[in-house]
């Protein structure tokens, strides 16, 4: 659980989650990401399922 005082997100990453705070899909924008399997596993279909290209995607 994250302290009290945190006012960021908490949970997995949604695609609402992603609209609301990674600028739209475009040739210039790169989305990259890391973190467990299952997380970039998700991670990766909802960004496919919102316009992002592979080419766009960069898992660490």
């Amino acid at each position: 659980q994250p302290p009290e005082v945190w006012d960021g997100g908490v949970g997995f990453v949604s695609k609402e989650m992603i609209q609301a705070h990674c600028p739209a899909p475009a040739a210039d924008i790169q989305v990259l990401r890391c973190g467990p399997p299952p997380m970039n596993k998700a991670m990766s279909a909802n960004l496919d399922d919102l316009g992002y290209t592979k080419e766009m995607q960069f898992q660490f």
